[in-house]
């Protein structure tokens, strides 16, 4: 969604520089790579807030379970580098998968109509 919002709202921009010779595909690859870019630091950051949460789980547990209904008083927490590394990886091909869409839009701006008719 951010990314559609940045092809409408960067119209006139995107229309000039097909204007002045852009190609399409570079165009394109401009927009996934702002995806891909987004997604990295979406995967760095959940990455660090996730992993500091799990260590503070971890050390602290403060997350009590009712000792009646479990036969442990603290819920577990175990991080699988594994884990860590499919769920990143999948979450950066969604990223790019997301980008795909906006990137092909931009790119099949008609130069004088995008100039035109852009706010």
């Amino acid at each position: 969604a951010i990314l559609m919002m940045m092809v409408v709202r960067k119209t006139r921009e995107i229309g000039v520089l097909r204007a002045l010779g852009m190609t399409k595909y570079r165009i394109r690859r401009l927009f996934i790579l702002e995806g891909l870019w987004l997604g990295i630091t979406g995967v760095v950051l959940g990455n660090i807030v996730g992993l500091l949460l799990c260590y503070l789980l971890g050390k602290y547990r403060f997350i009590h379970l009712p000792p009646e209904i479990y036969s442990i008083q603290y819920l577990p927490v175990a991080v699988e580098p594994f884990d860590v590394f499919w769920v990143s990886a999948l979450t950066l091909l969604l990223a790019l998968l997301a980008s795909v869409y906006p990137a092909q839009r931009a790119a099949s701006l008609m130069p004088a109509e995008a100039i035109r008719y852009a706010e």
